[in-house]
């Protein structure tokens, strides 16, 4: 009887699942956006240099009181007692400090160069002031992520 009863349960599953359609399920992703892929309208443009932005003002959210006004004595590091802060207000950095990571200063830097590098090969036919926008906006971007690089 506990036979029977097994064939009735399990009968089924394994019927489904050895006649069930693998092909449909298997689905073959595409691992990595060619350059090719990343630049065919302007809209394409636009979104990079959205990113482009993005990665600015990651690069600059938190740090550039840090690289900046703590550094030229505006500020008083006031009641902290975070070494970190404190090694900024007396310029004794070193590369532990996490301020002085410029990760982000040189991703926003690589991605304007990549924008003034493919933005101009997009076909902005009857929409200039987009190439314009995108184009400007990666040469201040580039411009300004120098000038900190050569201030700091």
């Amino acid at each position: 009887m506990k036979t029977i009863l097994r064939t009735i349960i399990f009968a089924p599953i394994i019927a489904v699942t050895l006649i069930s359609c693998h092909k449909d399920l298997v689905v073959i992703q595409k691992g990595t956006v060619t350059a090719q892929e990343a630049w065919l309208t302007p809209e394409d443009a636009e979104a990079n240099m959205y990113g482009m932005i993005d990665k600015l003002r990651l690069a600059f959210y938190n740090r550039l009181v840090h690289w900046g006004e703590y550094r030229a004595g505006i500020w008083e590091p006031g009641l902290t007692n975070n070494t970190e802060i404190l090694n900024i207000f007396d310029n004794t950095i070193s590369s532990a400090n996490p301020h002085t990571d410029w990760t982000e200063i040189y991703s926003a830097l690589n991605i304007a160069n990549t924008v003034l590098k493919y933005a101009p090969t997009v076909d902005y036919t009857g929409q200039e002031a987009v190439m314009n926008r995108v184009i400007g906006s990666a040469y201040f971007t580039r411009a300004f992520c120098n000038y900190w690089i050569v201030r700091i």
